[in-house]
């Protein structure tokens, strides 16, 4: 399986669009785990050196 991934948008603007392609038909993803992962990241804003 072969997948891409494809953004559009400023990294720390507004607003950030991911479209994944390559996906099974079907498979159930879980919102809340996903949300739960983008905040962790969030946590980590002007972090780097």
């Amino acid at each position: 399986m072969t997948l891409e991934l494809r953004t559009a948008g400023e990294s720390h603007g507004p607003a950030l669009v991911a479209i994944v392609m390559g996906l099974p038909a079907g498979l159930r993803l879980d919102r809340d785990a996903i949300d739960h992962d983008l905040r962790r990241r969030q946590e980590g804003y002007g972090r780097s050196p």
